[in-house]
């Protein structure tokens, strides 16, 4: 497979070896890997049982690399001078006020917004299952 003009057969053999491990991702890759992406987006082969985003792509090369690389060291601490500098303490104390003069709205509107999540979490599990259906009739 190649996308005459913008991916060759060597770039994707790359990809290959890069998502398989043997050969580091190299940032050299990433225009390939968006093309191979949205190539693959349109083929719509049928021996693969799901349509795998740009984004998909990204995060799994994430995953691969995550043994790799040396975790960020998180600052749980930030200052005060920092925390106001940055504009955070008045946005921070104006979101605190706003949550409990309307406490029981925020909460109406977390439920809400989690029952949504639920539904949609619900209904991709559905999607999957009839799209996985369709296929083995075919």
């Amino acid at each position: 497979m190649a996308v005459r003009g913008q991916l060759s057969e060597e770039q994707i053999a790359a990809l290959e070896r890069a998502f398989a491990g043997t050969e580091p991702w190299s940032f050299e890759q990433y225009t390939g890997l968006r093309v191979f992406a949205y190539a693959m987006a349109r083929l719509n082969l049928p021996d693969i049982p799901v349509i795998l985003s740009f984004g998909d792509m990204l995060q799994a090369l994430d995953e691969l690399r995550a043994a790799t690389l040396t975790p960020w060291q998180p600052h749980e601490a930030v200052t005060e001078s920092t925390f106001s500098e940055l504009g955070y303490a008045s946005t921070s104390a104006g979101i605190t006020r706003a949550r409990d003069e309307n406490a029981a709205s925020w909460r109406e509107h977390g439920v809400s917004n989690k029952q949504l999540l639920l539904q949609g979490a619900e209904r991709a599990a559905w999607d999957a299952r009839r799209r996985g259906r369709r296929r083995q009739v075919v």
